[in-house]
Formats: C-alpha cells, structure tokens, sequence
C-alpha cells in the first residue's frame, strides 16, 4: 500500500452505507497496531447500518478487547486493506458500501487463503498473532504482507523488496498457517515432490471467490469513498467479517435502489483492470 501523504484502500458492494447517514473512518497507529503502509487499521463506524447487516459489525465474531480498537473507540473494528495501489486519509470520513468477495471492484475477488486469514485475525484466534504484546504492529505488518501476497499485489512476502514500508518484516509466518489450513481442508493438494505441493498450495490461497462458490468465510470487500458514487472518488479495499451468505441474500432484496449504481461501479474498475 502506497503512502501519498495518505494511507488507505478501497471496495465496492450490496450493502450501501447511505451518505451523511452511515460513514466510516479509517485510523492508523504505528505506536499500537499500524505496520508502515499496511494494516491494521481501525475503522471506527457511525449510524445505523443497512438492513440485511447486523446492527453491529462486532456482532460478527470479531473478540472484543482484541480487536475492537485499543484506544476504546465505539463501534470499532481491526481492518487490513488488499490493494496497495490505492490510498486513503487516516481520519477522513468516507461513504462505504459492502461487497460479497466474488464482486470485488478491483477485478480481484478475495481469495481463500485471505478470507481464511482475516476470519482467524478477527475473532482472535490467529495463532501466533500477538494481540496484546509490544510487537502487535510486527504480527501486524506480517499479516498484511501475507494478505498482499496471497492477493496477488505484491510478488514476495519479504517487506524489504516491496516498498511499502514494512522494512524487515516478513509475511513467511502467517502464509504457512494459512497453506497448512488449505492443506487441512482439501488433502489432494499434498504431492511427494515438495515444490509441485508447494504450487498446488498456493494456486489453492490464490482461488478467488465466486458468485457459485463465495468466500466460505464470511469475509467481504469494504468499500470507501467520497462523495455520492463510489465510481467516482473510490478509496481503498478493506476487509470485514458479514454475516451468513444466506442472510446476505435476503438482504439484497431489500437493496435494490443501490443496484444500478453499484454495477455500474463494479462494471468500470473490472474494465479498467
């Protein structure tokens, strides 16, 4: 993720946070749990939230005092974003809309081994993830650099080669939680030659979601931006735990003013890609 003065990500979706009805801000902390450019970020939200999603983003799982903000703001959860071309401004307000992971607006949909990763981190039980120590911030900067990874935004999990201020931190850690997890899930992807395994596992964490088989996660793209069209002034993809893709369903039913413009964003960053 580019730092221009800004620090932040985007994301496109269902579920429309209406202007100056519900807003999101995005907070970055290097003393307590921001890793150079990358995650975590806080994002601290306001108002009411659509129908078909909780009444609360906590609701979903995520481990209050872990991952609620360690500042004590309310309504708060810990983010990472999944596109390091995009920017956005610790402590602006942005509109929002939430995407399912198959209709991510970049083009790139949220693969397995990221929802996998996210849904870990956010309920509090990624091992190895120090949510209370002095070295959060490095947990954190090498879960973001895995997330790139995994997503196709970086080539390596090494901080050093991918300029995004991550300095010596690796993502080596959390990647192979994340390719056990695969392995554990799908046992055909295990070869006696280890470099034809260690292919098949990641081809496996690379699998993006799709409209036939979603995310089996419960993680989306949340999407920022300002304005009234997210087509229009887009900021930068983060994650967010959601809940049940049924559920998710009956509430685009109760969404369908947002359709239009919604496709027509999706639409025009898959061209563009």
């Amino acid at each position: 993720m580019k730092q221009l003065g800004l620090v932040m990500g985007v994301c496109a979706g269902l579920y429309a946070g209406v202007a100056g009805a519900q807003s999101i801000v995005l907070y970055q902390d290097k003393a307590n749990f921001s890793s150079g450019n990358g995650g975590e970020f806080e994002a601290v939200y306001s108002g009411s939230l659509p129908a078909g999603l909780p009444s609360d983003f906590i609701s979903q799982g995520y481990v209050a005092g872990k991952t609620a903000g360690l500042d004590g703001r309310a309504n708060s959860f810990q983010t990472f974003c999944i596109q390091t071309s995009v920017t956005f401004g610790p402590g602006s307000s942005y509109s929002w809309v939430v995407a399912p992971p198959a209709t991510s607006p970049s083009g790139a949909a949220i693969n397995w081994g990221t929802g996998w990763l996210y849904s870990q981190f956010a309920q509090g039980k990624l091992a190895n993830y120090d949510y209370t120590g002095n070295t959060r911030v490095t947990s954190a900067g090498e879960l973001q650099l895995a997330i790139w990874y995994i997503q196709g935004q970086t080539g390596s999990l090494d901080g050093t080669t991918v300029n995004e201020g991550q300095g010596n931190v690796t993502g080596q850690v959390f990647y192979d939680a994340a390719a056990a997890a695969a392995l554990a899930a799908k046992p055909s992807l295990a070869n006696s030659d280890s470099t034809v395994q260690a292919a098949n596992i990641l081809a496996y964490l690379r699998t993006a979601a799709t409209a036939a088989n979603p995310d089996p996660f419960n993680v989306a793209d949340l999407v920022m931006y300002t304005g009234s069209d997210p087509s229009q002034s887009p900021a930068q993809n983060q994650l967010v735990l959601v809940p049940e893709p049924t559920t998710m369903v009956a509430g685009m039913l109760l969404l369908l003013p947002f359709g239009v413009s919604t496709l027509r964003f999706v639409r025009k960053n898959r061209a563009a890609v």
